[in-house]
Parts: C-alpha cells; structure tokens; sequence
C-alpha cells in the first residue's frame, strides 16, 4: 500500500475542508483532496498575506500563472502550482524559507506530491512554470502593491483584482477547460 494511503491515525492532527473532507497535514491522500476544495480556499486567500493596494487571491494568481506558460502541457501544473496553499495557507517565502521551518516545507512538499498524484500532473514543478510564476510576480508588483523592482519584465495587461467568489469561478473555469469538462 503507498505510504499516503495509509489511514491516518485518528489521533493525528487534521482539519475539516469546506467540502467535509477531513484532512491529515503531516499524511494528505490522494483520495482527501478536492479541486473543489482547493479553488475554495485559494480564492479566499489573499496572496502576500493581504499586503496589496486591494484583495488579491492565490486563486486568481493561479490561473494568471496558467494563462503565462507557453508550453500547453503544463498549464494543469501551473494551476495548481500553489495548490498546497489551500491545506497549509500562504506562508510568504521571507518567512518559509527560514531554517526552523523545514518541517512546514517537508509538510508543504508532501501535499503538494499527493495533490501531484491525485491529479496525474508532473512533480516537481517544470522549471517553466517558475519563470511564468516570476513574470506574474514582477506583474503583480507593478500593479498591486508598491513595486521593489522596477527594471523587470511584465506581462502587457494590467491585473485587475477579482472578488473571491469571482476568483473562485475563474479557478474552476481555468480546470474544467484543462481538464476535458471534468472536475
């Protein structure tokens, strides 16, 4: 039997989902994650812990990423390459990065292999989805908040903040296109 389907034991720490599905941190499964779950929660998650001019999803950063990658063949990565921030929220990187943190990252690497296998996506992450994370990052700057870095590149459009229940559907739209009409 894989490790992560394991039945967790019942003393273990978990939380319940929006969909009620209840879910272990230190042991996700594939069979406890939910893409319904996951645009739930990314949309209502503001991206660089709220620090933005106005409300800003994961979710809708998400499917900017998707929107970004040249290469068709990883845009179900790219959309759910912060996908592991719905189980763990979104820690920002000056702070993850900490060495006292490596049991957050192991657990944050974990979800985001069984969210990998649950979806049948490549993991790790294919590089080109770190250079369209960081060009919407650079975008991001631009647009939502004051701007470190000037001489970047950008995408052309401007971001413009959706409401998480817009965010949400956006998210969803983005997969079932990705993925043949099926959620």
């Amino acid at each position: 039997m894989h490790p992560a389907s394991v039945p967790p034991n019942p003393n273990e720490l978990w939380f319940m989902t929006r969909s009620g599905i209840k879910f272990y941190p230190a042991r996700p499964r594939p069979e406890d994650v939910s893409i319904a779950d996951i645009a739930s929660a990314l949309a209502k998650t503001a991206r660089f812990n709220g620090h933005t001019f106005e409300f800003y999803s994961v979710a809708q950063h998400s499917g900017i990423v998707a929107d970004t990658v040249k290469d068709a063949r990883y845009k179900r990565e790219a959309l759910l390459h912060d996908a592991a921030e719905a189980y763990t929220g979104d820690l920002i990187r000056p702070i993850k990065v900490q060495p006292g943190l490596a049991g957050f990252r192991e657990i944050e690497e974990r979800i985001e292999r069984v969210i990998a296998e649950r979806f049948g996506l490549i993991y790790p992450w294919p590089g080109e989805i770190k250079e369209a994370d960081l060009l919407v990052l650079y975008t991001e700057d631009r647009d939502l908040r004051p701007s470190a870095w000037h001489d970047r590149p950008t995408l052309p459009e401007r971001i413009v903040p959706a409401p998480w229940e817009t965010a949400y559907g956006m998210f969803m739209a983005h997969w079932r296109e990705l993925n043949g009409g099926k959620e």
